[in-house]
């Protein structure tokens, strides 16, 4: 099943696209499907494809027909859309709007933050994080992701180091999980991040890093990027990275984590790494999205009516 949206232009595309998939050959990989797919709509109007799911990229189209878009990075196939996104978030930093991007693969922080990061909203200045997660994304000593070097393991280090964020300044709470190696927490700390392990947080309890994170983003231009692995699985089993070995947030300590932000300069934000299909029965993962969501917007909002 393919959800689009679009007109009738897409028509023809959309029957190239299931005769390529009827007739594909037995010999044929998932990954060279997806990129004859992805390459048929980049050719036919600029559509992209990302398991089954499509966004214009064609801003045009968009706005004729009113149809809301986004990229997905195709990081399987070495292609991961950041300039795209970039783009994009480039007009709207340049309108003076803070934006709150909900989906998928967290690589999408990366784009936006290309675009945020000593722009307008953050009045030239780099980023400062919020980012509440059960892994670092600064993964250096990986060399790429499903043949991404941009991808959701790598965007907390290329961003630092194309001065788009001040890790001295930004907090990543929350880390936890199988490590992978057993110094994978220390290009982190080599980045000079702020970092509070779940351990470390169980340990000095919420009150203690409230106060780390109001002191540590302070006066800077803040973007909360929530990664709901950070989760305990009990409460979003719907992830991409669902880490079962070490209890999780809470909802309760993960909203007083964000509302840590409240009154400080938030410019922006995102919630990632959403599963449908992973998703129980009565959506729980989805609604608690939409509720962290909906925290970050209106932090924003409360900002923008202070006198």
């Amino acid at each position: 099943n393919f959800v689009w949206r679009g007109t009738h232009r897409n028509i023809n595309a959309i029957k190239e696209l299931k005769s390529r998939l009827e007739n594909r050959r037995p010999t044929d990989t998932d990954a060279e499907v997806h990129y004859h797919i992805n390459e048929l709509f980049k050719k036919k109007f600029k559509w992209y494809a990302r398991n089954g799911v499509f966004a214009t990229g064609n801003y045009q189209i968009a706005r004729d027909y009113g149809k809301p878009f986004m990229f997905f990075p195709i990081g399987n196939f070495k292609y991961v859309w950041s300039p795209d996104i970039a783009d994009f978030f480039t007009e709207i930093d340049e309108a003076g709007v803070r934006p709150v991007s909900i989906g998928g693969d967290h690589s999408i922080t990366g784009g936006i933050i290309q675009a945020l990061g000593c722009g307008q909203l953050s009045n030239g200045q780099p980023i400062s994080f919020l980012h509440l997660d059960a892994h670092t994304d600064v993964f250096t000593k990986v060399d790429h992701f499903l043949g991404a070097k941009k991808s959701a393991a790598h965007w907390g280090a290329y961003l630092a180091d194309q001065g788009k964020i001040d890790p001295s300044r930004s907090m990543q709470i929350g880390l936890r999980g199988h490590p992978r190696t057993l110094d994978w927490l220390q290009p982190a700390y080599d980045y000079g991040y702020n970092i509070v392990t779940m351990k470390d947080f169980r340990r000095r309890g919420l009150t203690d890093v409230i106060s780390q994170i109001i002191k540590v983003l302070g006066d800077r231009p803040v973007y909360i990027t929530f990664d709901l692995d950070c989760l305990d699985p009990t409460i979003a089993p719907g992830v991409s990275n669902i880490e079962p070995g070490e209890k999780g947030f809470d909802i309760d300590e993960a909203i007083a984590l964000l509302r840590a932000a409240r009154g400080l300069n938030i410019v922006g934000g995102d919630v990632v790494c959403m599963m449908p299909t992973k998703d129980s029965p009565n959506n729980i993962t989805a609604l608690t999205a939409a509720s962290i969501m909906f925290e970050m917007i209106s932090m924003i909002a409360e900002n923008s009516f202070k006198p």
